[in-house]
């Protein structure tokens, strides 16, 4: 392919094997991964694994290729061949807890290699790595009868023999305890020459020749056909597959470690990234550009920070989630089709507004799981109002760094109590698991969701959501405390609505009398009645004032009067306490009419008390607010009417028709 230039002086084709399973096997393997984000993640796992500090991924301008490029330490010929191109080849490295610079490894399923396979027609990996690998080659010697003079053993065979030759080094040949002296053995290219003496002192046993290969000096090309692969017909054998994967070792000495690995996408996976943002307001990811999506969606799953400083995520309660992903710097930048570059950062709290969001979790619930072998700490978060973006919402679980799924309630939606499911669209969660739930033993490939048979992961369940019906685990705390908090907001919002409701309704009178003094065949009349100082009130003057009772406690939280609160009321979630505005204008109980400044007062009267009376010598407007006709009617319509008729009463002096009419015209004039 002309990808691969042949310039180099050391150069050779690798035919390589992937393993003996059937080619629809292969198939099915690379469709485990639902989504092109899914897959591509795993390319990011490799540089992780591999202790890379920068992962730079390049797009080209069209989309058609993305190229992922890092700094870790790269692979060996040998690592390419029995690890990254083989199926199961990352699980011989099984019993590895840590990388060389101290992380716990992602990956170890050993099917990495098929994740892109689905989205690729080809797959170009350049890579070349710094390190000198130390090999042991297990030979046994035959029963020759006799050998007259020394005897050539080959050592090192295979694809890489012959461009590895000159930077491979003879260290030590042993046979069991004893080490062979250099005057026993001497290295001729890439086998060893034993003396007739040697060869006759150690027949029929077996010699391990230590060997170095120095890899610093050479770049491994690979290009991977994957519609080759896929393509293949069940009757293939893969054992014997020898053309899927071209492979050129091209000698280099002077460039550090590194990995870059460039896919040539398939036209839907092109596609997909292409597509624009949806028309509209855009809350939700999914209504973003197929590009943005990508990136929102990798940036959730692979183990960077959040977006969120170490300050910040203190400052907003959220301490357990600064534990560092790894104990290297791990860093993704991106540069896009425009040639700009930014960083990719875990999205948390910021897209969702800051400043709002500090004022709107409700509640925090820490989480702290010790248990059969796990270790994971973080956060349940419940907000005042369904979570915008909604792919946010649920709870996320992060093991080595890694998104496992998409973040849910771990198959419990349906069966909670009917009164919490709505509250689900208000919670959270960040879970960081720093011991246990292996990737062999607990995750299912792909790193879609967990194996529920699993100890560890019905441990976290247990803990994070109980059974679902009778035990809610954590997400029951937040969920109750939403309940209750919502219960306490709409019994707070019907004590200021009813009062609001009151206050408009006195101003409607008030509004409607000044516009009829002024617009309509009743002004003379209303200016004159307003103008009197004998009307005074008789009936409900001796009546006792009606108190407005206000509950000193609404569910969990204490109500109080406050001079401080700027709007109607402040719910204290922190200290469980509901602060009503004293100074709101729903509580005013004065009015201005027609030249008169009034003050409303409402009496605790009985059935046969008047419904209103109003005393210009006091200017004190009377309400019999406990009236029957108001519990029929609602406080509006009553405040209205008994204002209406009573001053009608007042105004017509005794003319029945100027009464009535007055009365309809200032009701239909406040409908």
């Amino acid at each position: 392919m002309d990808t691969l230039t042949s310039q180099e002086p050391y150069s050779t084709d690798l035919p390589l094997q992937i393993s003996g399973v059937a080619p629809n096997t292969i198939r099915e393997l690379s469709g485990i991964y639902p989504t092109f984000v899914s897959a591509f993640k795993e390319l990011v796992s490799n540089a992780y694994d591999a202790d890379a500090t920068l992962v730079t991924i390049h797009l080209s301008p069209d989309l058609s290729t993305i190229t992922v490029e890092d700094d870790g330490l790269g692979m060996t010929p040998f690592e390419f061949q029995s690890e990254y191109i083989r199926i199961g080849g990352s699980t011989q490295r099984r019993g590895e807890d840590l990388t060389p610079g101290g992380r716990r490894p992602i990956g170890r399923k050993g099917i990495g290699f098929l994740a892109v396979a689905r989205y690729c027609r080809i797959v170009e990996v350049h890579s070349h790595t710094d390190r000198v690998v130390t090999r042991f080659e297990d030979i046994v010697l035959e029963s020759w009868p006799g050998v007259p003079q020394p005897m050539r053993i080959p050592f090192f065979q295979g694809p890489f023999a012959r461009a590895l030759e000159p930077f491979t080094t003879v260290q030590a040949v042993r046979c069991g305890t004893i080490e062979l002296t250099p005057d026993e053995y001497s290295q001729d290219g890439i086998a060893v020459e034993l003396s007739a003496e040697a060869y006759d002192k150690f027949r029929e046993q077996t010699l391990i020749i230590q060997h170095a290969v120095d890899c610093s000096t050479v770049d491994l090309q690979a290009i991977i056909d994957y519609d080759y692969l896929l393509d293949l017909g069940d009757d293939h054998n893969l054992e014997a597959l020898e053309d899927f994967c071209q492979v050129r070792l091209v000698s280099n000495t002077e460039k550090s470690s590194c990995t870059r690995v460039t896919l040539h996408l398939r036209e839907f996976a092109q596609r997909e990234l292409q597509a624009p943002q949806r028309r509209g307001r855009v809350r939700n990811v999914a209504s973003a550009s197929g590009l943005n999506r990508f990136l929102w969606r990798l940036s959730r799953s692979v183990p960077i920070s959040y977006d969120l400083s170490s300050q910040e995520l203190e400052r907003h309660g959220l301490k357990a989630l600064m534990i560092p992903m790894s104990p290297t710097p791990f860093t993704i930048k991106v540069i896009d089709m425009g040639n700009e570059t930014h960083e990719l950062k875990r999205p948390l709290l910021r897209e969702m507004n800051v400043a709002e969001t500090e004022q709107s979790i409700l509640v925090r619930h820490p989480v702290r799981i010790e248990s059969n072998g796990l270790v994971a700490q973080g956060y349940l978060l419940g907000f005042s109002q369904p979570i915008f973006p909604a792919e946010l919402r649920g709870i996320a679980i992060r093991v080595r760094g890694v998104e496992i799924g998409i973040p849910d309630f771990l198959g419990i939606a349906n069966d909670l109590p009917v009164k919490y499911r709505s509250f689900l669209s208000q919670v959270m969660g960040e879970i960081i698991v720093t011991q246990g739930l292996d990737a062999v033993s607990a995750i299912t490939p792909g790193r879609a969701g967990f194996y529920a048979e699993n100890a560890q992961f019905q441990a976290l369940r247990r803990h994070l959501v109980g059974d679902g019906v009778v035990e809610l685990g954590a997400l029951g705390h937040v969920l109750k405390r939403l309940w209750e908090q919502h219960s306490v907001e709409s019994s707070v919002t019907r004590i200021v609505q009813e009062a609001r409701r009151r206050r408009e309704a006195f101003l409607d009178v008030s509004q409607t009398l000044t516009g009829l003094s002024v617009g309509s065949r009743y002004g003379r009349t209303l200016r004159r009645m307003f103008s009197r100082s004998d009307i005074v009130a008789n009936g409900l003057t001796h009546v006792p004032e009606y108190q407005v009772q206000l509950p000193s406690t609404i569910g969990n939280c204490t109500l109080e009067l406050s001079d401080s609160v700027a709007e109607d009321y402040e719910l204290d979630v922190e200290h469980s306490i509901v602060r009503l505005n004293r100074n709101a204008d729903m509580w005013n109980s004065s009015l201005y009419i027609l030249g008169r400044d009034l003050k409303i007062s409402l009496r605790d009267g009985k059935p046969d008390d008047p419904v209103c009376e109003i005393d210009f010598s006091t200017n004190i407007i009377y309400i019999n607010w406990m009236h029957p006709t108001r519990s029929k009617m609602g406080d509006t319509m009553f405040v209205k009417s008994a204002l209406s008729w009573r001053i009608a009463y007042l105004a017509a002096n005794g003319d029945v028709d100027l009464m009535m009419n007055l009365a309809h015209r200032m009701l239909s004039f406040m409908v």
